[in-house]
């Protein structure tokens, strides 16, 4: 279907600027079979056909002018038109800076792809055209009209995508982006409702989420820095959908809380902050906390709707049987693990391992389910201290995976160059030391296992 883009760009972007970045916009527009009309305005104008899209150049300078307007204020208010059908480009100016009334629309940044893209070639007959960051991130801009154009598809996975939340816009576009690439099903409509809207209507939120086979939410640093004080609108949608997931309806669902990775300058009470929040298993039901760069998040989501969309069978992951121990050790630590085995065969101990023989996508959700359903841990650590800290990390994240009660006990065993502020975050749990020098230690064994 052919619709036509009316570019309008207001007056005080700089001018050299905006005529190279309209002749890509009608170069790619041409391209991918899109009509373009471009005008520079003063003002923005007061109504929009159903077809047309409004995508608007601002700079820090032309961003006073655009919020200090009253008849421009007026045409963002009233909101007399689909949400998609504006987008805000910004270049030079923190989202952040952008009134309330705008944070319902697609802003994209495009200092985000590259800070020097006026450097760029942008003439479509040099080599280096197609690898130029501007170009991708117009090109971005196109695709998401195309996509957000067009009907559901009943055959592909609903992702719920909570409304983004501070300094989490480029994030929360990025992958927007690419399920949209991908023709994944996305509600809400890209960036409509607001949170706020959400919010005030928790049945209409229900709704979303019944439809939905996985929900992606974006929490970022200022939120957690003001929880538990004081609760953010993405932390409160957070709190509903972690609500649905303990009803009957719900009691399936899975969901992913993306956290931005935190800079070196960050406050130091952040991390005790993101402690916190991961620990309060109320608020995380059925949600795994991801804390990582944009792309290996995408990757990250990629494969769990690969997964709904081919979900594991049965016959590989017993996911119904409770376990009373779940025994955790590194790769290539097999011949030390097989003494301990010998001795909960021999005390007739009902246990699982965390090396078994799967692919690395049902590995996960193995290890997953027995942290949901196993009483007891034992990790059994050797050298290699990132992968203890990983092994802890998902200790604390098992509440999103299933688990509604504390570990019987964790026990900790083998080399003891792990870091305790690395424990710290199990302050909570009962944690056991096991020592011993190579061999396991039968009678702290005995004794935990009597308890």
């Amino acid at each position: 279907m052919e619709f036509t883009i009316n570019t309008y760009i207001l007056q005080g972007f700089d001018e050299e600027q905006t005529q190279r970045i309209e002749s890509v916009i009608q170069y790619l527009s041409a391209k991918n079979g899109l009509q373009n009309q471009t005008q520079i305005l003063k003002k923005l104008p007061l109504s929009l056909e159903p077809n047309d899209y409004v995508v608007i150049f601002t700079d820090e300078l032309s961003a006073g002018m655009l919020t200090r307007d009253k008849d421009n204020q007026k045409f963002f208010t009233d909101k007399n038109y689909r949400n998609n059908q504006v987008l805000i480009i910004i270049d030079d100016v923190s989202t952040d800076s952008l009134p309330a009334y705008m944070h319902h629309l697609p802003v994209f940044a495009l200092s985000n792809y590259n800070e020097s893209w006026e450097e760029e070639s942008l003439d479509p007959e040099n080599q280096e055209f197609t690898k130029s960051k501007l170009v991708e991130s117009l090109n971005d801009i196109i695709q998401f009209i195309k996509r957000s154009k067009q009907a559901p598809k009943p055959d592909r996975p609903t992702i719920f995508i909570g409304p983004f939340d501070d300094n989490t816009t480029y994030e929360y576009q990025k992958l927007t982006r690419e399920l949209l690439y991908r023709h994944y099903n996305i509600v809400p409509e890209i960036a409509n409702p607001t949170a706020k809207e959400l919010i005030e209507n928790p049945e209409y939120l229900k709704q979303l989420l019944q439809k939905a086979d996985l929900a992606i939410h974006f929490i970022g640093h200022k939120s957690l820095l003001d929880y538990p004080e004081k609760e953010s609108a993405a932390m409160k949608i957070n709190s509903i959908a972690s609500d649905f997931c303990k009803t009957a309806e719900g009691e399936s669902f899975s969901r992913t809380i993306y956290i931005p990775s935190q800079a070196a300058d960050a406050p130091e009470m952040l991390e005790l902050k993101i402690s916190q929040f991961k620990s309060n298993a109320n608020r995380l039901t059925h949600a795994e906390l991801v804390q990582t760069p944009i792309e290996k998040f995408k990757e990250i989501i990629l494969e769990k709707i690969a997964d709904i969309a081919s979900p594991l069978t049965q016959k590989n992951i017993d996911v119904t049987t409770e376990t009373d121990l779940y025994f955790i050790y590194p790769p290539g630590a097999e011949q030390m693990a097989s003494e301990y085995f010998q001795w909960f065969d021999k005390h007739q101990v009902n246990f699982k391992t965390s090396q078994v023989d799967l692919d690395q996508l049902a590995l996960l959700h193995y290890h997953q389910n027995q942290l949901a359903k196993c009483n007891k841990v034992i990790i059994y650590h050797t050298d290699n201290p990132n992968w203890f800290d990983q092994k802890v990390s998902d200790l604390i994240k098992s509440p999103g995976w299933g688990r509604n009660k504390p570990f019987e006990w964790i026990a900790i065993c083998g080399n003891n160059n792990y870091s305790h502020k690395t424990l710290q975050m199990l302050k909570n749990q009962n944690i056991q030391l096991i020592e011993n020098s190579g061999s396991p230690n039968k009678e702290k064994l005995k004794e935990l296992f009597r308890k």
